[in-house]
């Protein structure tokens, strides 16, 4: 195994391996951020609310950094502590909310009203004319 251990470090400068934890992080916080609804979700163009999910990917966040201590750089670790203490602080105003609530793209921000697919826009538009004709 240590053989092995060797092999991994040559293939990969600390430059490359920082940068990689710190994208592994990031991807990570994302996904937390779009589940406490504050990120829409690329892949559906809705927002999304769920904080048993969010929590957990907290909960992952502090779990990894826990089980690095002491192999981080004091950057890598500054990044993580930052990471994991936005999502906190972020999953307590969710919190405060109070219970989580479906929403709909009306309901949601103007920013994510605007990125309705064209397809949707269009039949929504048709509808409205259709609507108009049988008045």
């Amino acid at each position: 195994m240590p053989e092995e251990k060797e092999t991994e470090k040559r293939e990969m400068g600390p430059q490359q391996l920082e940068e990689l934890f710190k994208g592994f992080v990031s991807l990570v916080a994302g996904i937390a951020m779009q589940q406490l609804g504050k990120v829409v979700n690329p892949l559906t163009g809705e927002v999304e609310r769920n904080l048993d999910i969010a929590k957990a990917w907290i909960e992952t966040l502090r779990m990894i950094k826990l089980k690095t201590r002491g192999n981080l750089s004091e950057s890598e670790s500054r990044f993580l502590d930052s990471a994991i203490a936005g999502l906190q602080m972020n999953y307590v105003d969710e919190v405060k909310k109070g219970p989580e609530k479906p929403e709909k793209k009306e309901d949601a921000p103007a920013d994510v009203k605007d990125e309705k697919q064209p397809k949707e826009k269009e039949e929504k538009e048709k509808e409205e004319e259709d609507k108009g004709e049988k008045k």
